[in-house]
């Protein structure tokens, strides 16, 4: 199988080996134009500023970045990329963070355990617009029974993880192109949602959750 000419796989994770070593995998499969990687967010949104909108970009994607996952990353990737499709690549294996994940609807969803195969294959469903899913989450998912409630949208889960890193209302309008007023009323639905006075209850609830 071949994807189109214009096809490109990107990888981001904050770790390099796993990051370069990854992207040579997915270069191997002969699949992709080409395969990039990169370990800094910076870096990787400057290459999706500069990217043509004729590109046909692969996203593989950790969720956990050294202090916050990567709910704001897949974001800013489809507010600035036209075609992008968003494969998440990790490790957890608690309910709640993948119904986090699940929450900002990736088309892929492969753990770091997944096989090359598997990957093949992940790639094969994508190009056919449909979602995929490793078995290994989906068993763990069948077989858990702590199944945490996550009342919180993906745009809210942005939003708690800039407060939980000490923006200000100001600053996490200027970061998710808000206003203030607009960033105000989010939070007050956010504390009546959870059941929270302040804002310290509010994130010690997300915390609980796995959300931050």
């Amino acid at each position: 199988m071949t994807l189109s000419k214009n096809s490109i796989s990107v990888v981001f994770d904050d770790h390099k080996m796993y990051a370069e070593s990854f992207s040579s995998l997915i270069e191997r499969m002969g699949f992709f134009q080409s395969s990039v990687f990169f370990t800094e967010e910076k870096d990787l949104i400057q290459f999706f500023a500069s990217t043509s909108s004729k590109v046909q970009l692969y996203l593989f994607i950790d969720y956990y970045l050294k202090d916050k996952h990567t709910i704001p990353v897949i974001n800013d990737a489809r507010r600035l990329v036209k075609n992008i499709k968003i494969i998440v690549v990790s490790s957890v294996m608690d309910s709640a963070s993948i119904i986090n994940i699940f929450s900002c609807k990736p088309d892929g969803f492969l753990s770091k355990s997944s096989s090359f195969s598997e990957a093949v294959e992940c790639i094969k469903i994508l190009e056919n617009d449909n979602q995929y899913v490793s078995p290994l989450i989906e068993n763990f998912l069948n077989d858990t029974s702590e199944i945490i409630n996550n009342p919180f949208s993906n745009r809210e889960i942005e939003m708690l993880q800039y407060f939980n890193q000490g923006y200000s209302i100001s600053d996490t309008a200027e970061k998710v192109f808000l206003s203030k007023h607009t960033i105000v009323a989010h939070r007050r639905r956010m504390m009546e949602k959870a059941g929270c006075k302040s804002i310290g209850e509010l994130l010690a609830f997300a915390r609980k959750r796995g959300v931050i």
